[in-house]
């Protein structure tokens, strides 16, 4: 069983898929991390959520993230002017995290 020792979550912007800058633990204290990419912030942390539960085999991940709401990040939502775009822009959380394997 894996769980989390330390983790760190961030907003990283709101833009067009071509501009995202990337994510990654380069310089950090963290060997792991994940992007969540949606139209507000709460449903981008669930899919960064998704996607280290995914990768890395957590099974109480709930247990051990706080919520959206206890995450420390904005509530943002996709401006609805942007909508009328060609291409949406995205909203881009990230979490940096280590674990540790549990007996």
């Amino acid at each position: 069983m894996k769980t989390i020792k330390d983790y760190q979550i961030e907003y990283l912007d709101c833009c067009l898929s071509d501009y995202f800058q990337g994510y990654g633990t380069y310089c950090t204290n963290y060997d792991h991390c994940a992007t969540g990419i949606g139209d507000n912030t709460a449903e981008t942390y669930n899919d960064a959520l998704e996607k280290m539960a995914d990768t890395h085999d957590f099974t109480d991940l709930d247990k051990e993230m706080p919520c959206f709401a206890k995450s420390g990040l904005p509530e943002v939502s996709i401006p609805e002017q942007a909508e009328d775009v060609n291409e949406t822009p995205y909203i881009y959380v990230g979490i940096r995290y280590n674990f540790v394997m549990a007996e």
